[in-house]
């Protein structure tokens, strides 16, 4: 970071920008989760489940969106991953004995193609 003190710099979240120091922390620009909304097809018709894309922590939450699914009364389609040992007790404890395959379903880290089987 020191060599290049002067060029703009975007993170993603402001986890990835944790171990920065304060001070250049403060400059650099958080842009949450860019999406290319042009490689997604619109539809008017409500689709027939949810989908949960992201990192599979207590701060993303999948177990809200789980209880939002439940409460909406539709499937929904998990694909994410932990990244470290938190996380994956997180995911051990509280998301993976709610996966069913039926009405909680977990597929792992997803590309874009992915992301649209069910």
């Amino acid at each position: 970071m020191n060599r290049y003190a002067n060029a703009a710099v975007t993170a993603v979240s402001r986890r990835q920008i944790a171990g920065i120091p304060e001070n250049r922390r403060r400059e650099i620009r958080v842009i949450y989760n860019g999406c290319n909304f042009e490689s997604y097809e619109f539809s008017a018709s409500p689709g027939k489940y949810l989908a949960f894309l992201g990192r599979i922590s207590m701060e993303k939450s999948p177990l809200d969106a789980i209880e939002i699914a439940q409460e909406a009364g539709l499937p929904i389609v998990i694909a994410g991953q932990p990244l470290d040992q938190e996380e994956r007790t997180y995911f051990k404890e509280k998301i993976e004995p709610l996966i069913d395959g039926e009405n909680v379903i977990y597929v792992g880290q997803a590309d874009h193609r992915q992301r649209w089987p069910y």
